[in-house]
């Protein structure tokens, strides 16, 4: 059999008739059904199978013969070599011409719909899937963020808090020690702050640590750090830079300060100490001397600049 040679993969069974065919195909015993054209259509209209219709035809093709019986031996032999002298449309038409043959050209929408909607499904779940996964990680970044800055910045001002300056001046100490370069800081303290609080109420207070943080920010290089130690106490760590400079940059703040309206009825000014890091210091003792220096100026009439 030529079909089950060209397509071994395919299981064929054998019939003894059209009818049991189509009875298989009713019992969905098989596939389909594989004949000749004209037979099939033949079945099809006198039984009124209007529930069966030719999906299509193979390539194969099989030749035309003529049967008759053995006292018509030379009839058949000139009709054999006329039906060979007819083309393939010639065939085709005389076929036509007897026999009518029902093609299903329509679309199986509802086989269509079986294959398609669960594909659909299975989109519209993965980018719904998608689209929460995509929340949740903008929805974690931005507490993440938060975190970071709650761990870092300082609520009030918007600077970097202890903690978190006191890592930055840990890893220039580090730094220094390995490349031996310069390193300074300064550390101010806002003078009187309790008279302020104490008579113009802690809102104004506020106001007014909130206004020197912007002020000092503004006046210091990026790769300096800037931070609120503590209460109305501020640092800046100053890379780069010996203690001349940290000199002139502690005074030009300072007199920044003094021309900045704070809102309230009194002037606000700030006390400076300066220290540059030694050869000899470790971590407390460059802080300690700044610190001293800065006191050493609010004994001593406070709103100036003092290096150690």
């Amino acid at each position: 059999m030529s079909l089950k040679k060209n397509y071994p993969d395919i299981e064929f069974i054998l019939i003894n008739s059209l009818k049991e065919g189509f009875k298989f195909i009713s019992q969905k015993k098989v596939f389909a059904l594989i004949g000749k054209l004209p037979s099939i259509s033949y079945v099809i209209s006198q039984n009124n199978l209007t529930n069966i219709k030719i999906a299509g035809t193979i390539n194969n093709k099989f030749e035309s013969k003529l049967i008759v019986n053995n006292e018509n031996k030379i009839l058949i032999t000139i009709l054999n070599k006329v039906i060979n002298t007819l083309s393939d449309e010639e065939i085709n038409n005389i076929k036509h011409k007897y026999y009518s043959v029902i093609y299903d050209t329509s679309i199986d929408y509802f086989r269509l719909f079986k294959i398609v909607f669960p594909i659909l499904i299975i989109l519209i779940i993965i980018v719904t899937s998608n689209r929460k996964l995509n929340n949740e990680i903008k929805k974690r970044k931005i507490i993440e963020e938060e975190l970071h800055i709650v761990a870092n910045i300082d609520s009030l001002t918007k600077i970097y808090n202890r903690r978190k300056i006191e890592k930055f001046y840990t890893n220039e100490l580090l730094r220094v020690k390995r490349y031996e370069r310069d390193l300074s800081i300064i550390f101010l303290d806002i003078d009187n702050f309790k008279l302020i609080n104490d008579s113009f109420g802690h809102s104004a207070a506020d106001e007014v640590l909130t206004k020197l943080a912007y002020v000092i920010k503004n006046n210091i290089r990026s790769s300096d750090y800037f931070g609120r130690w503590g209460g109305e106490e501020f640092i800046i760590i100053l890379p780069e830079t010996d203690k001349l400079k940290a000199h002139n940059l502690a005074y030009i703040i300072k007199e920044k300060i003094n021309s900045t309206d704070f809102n309230i009825e009194r002037s606000v000014t700030c006390s400076f100490g300066v220290s540059q890091y030694e050869e000899t210091d470790s971590k407390d003792s460059l802080l300690t001397r700044a610190d001293n220096a800065m006191y050493y100026v609010k004994n001593n009439g406070k709103n100036g600049v003092k290096v150690v």
